[in-house]
């Protein structure tokens, strides 16, 4: 929001508004300021990356959750490495990740786009058939299930849309619990 506003003067109401619009349509607000402002990525992830990250704390249940699942796991993320990296360092599970994959590495063509999926998928040969991904944002599903991939929503306030429920396999409302009864049953 406050990037929009300095980079194009634009007055606050109508700078949130654009955000929403971008976000909505292009999967990200950097993408549609890419597209029409000719804005360089690099700049808007470390403004916007540019945060507090104290107010997150360890979770050493998810930790052991995480760490007690067999087979490779990655983030795959709208942001960058560095800002994923300094939200799992935080949360002290960066060590039950195998890499990242992030908006750079798609050429910053964002979820929900195809073309990111399908890198994803090249880079780390992935077999989609025995894979799952879980994700916070139902239209991030809708792609990865067509690509063979098992789904996972993790349900909040304001991500579930019925629009999506068929591409959604799994609905979860406390990760670690679902991860630990999912891993039970494979």
């Amino acid at each position: 929001h406050l990037f929009i506003i300095e980079k194009l003067s634009l007055p606050s109401n109508e700078a949130r508004l654009l955000q929403r619009d971008y976000f909505l349509k292009y999967g990200t607000t950097l993408y549609g300021l890419m597209i029409h402002h000719d804005t360089n990525p690099d700049d808007y992830l470390q403004y916007v990356h540019d945060i507090d990250y104290s107010i997150l704390s360890k979770n050493p249940i998810l930790k052991d959750c995480l760490t007690n699942i067999n087979g490779r796991k990655f983030i795959y993320t709208n942001g960058s490495t560095n800002h994923a990296k300094n939200v799992l360092q935080a949360l002290d599970i960066i060590e039950c990740f195998d890499d990242f994959f992030d908006i750079q590495r798609s050429n910053y063509i964002p979820k929900p786009k195809k073309d990111g999926y399908e890198k994803l998928i090249d880079v780390f040969h992935i077999n989609p058939t025995t894979a799952i991904m879980v994700e916070d944002m139902a239209q991030n599903l809708l792609v990865p299930k067509k690509l063979g991939i098992q789904t996972a929503l993790v349900i909040n306030d304001e991500n579930y849309h019925d629009q999506y429920q068929q591409h959604i396999d799994f609905t979860v409302t406390d990760l670690c619990m679902w991860l630990q009864s999912f891993y039970e049953k494979t």
